[in-house]
């Protein structure tokens, strides 16, 4: 009686495995969802990559933007040394006299004009 009762829980088991597995439904793959997914993944990677390229053209953007005032910096301080450097007493007076054959003056040639007041 022992193997029967054995043969029956096996038999009894495999039943019901054959019941679960004839009350299965198969179920039909959902393309629209998995298009959609699909569709949306690829918009989403998209609109990173547009990002990203946004991104590096602003770096390069700035990159050259600073090279520029890094240039123009230069520039100003040179012409900041090139205007202090002509502006010189000495200088100024070497080139009038040089360019301009302009003589000092002499205190003894001086002539005051005397300043008019008006009334109003």
């Amino acid at each position: 009686m022992k193997g029967e009762k054995r043969v029956g829980e096996e038999m009894a088991a495999y039943l019901d495995y054959q019941s679960v597995y004839c009350r299965k439904k198969k179920v039909g793959y959902n393309w629209s969802a998995a298009f959609f997914a699909g569709s949306l993944l690829f918009v989403i990677l998209a609109i990173k990559v547009a990002f990203k390229l946004q991104a590096t053209s602003l770096g390069y953007d700035l990159a050259q933007a600073q090279k520029e005032t890094v240039e123009l910096d230069t520039e100003r301080r040179d012409a900041e040394l090139q205007r202090s450097v002509l502006l010189q007493p000495a200088g100024l007076e070497e080139r009038a006299v040089k360019s301009l054959v302009l003589m000092p003056y002499n205190s003894a040639k001086i002539i005051r004009i005397p300043v008019v007041q008006e009334a109003f």
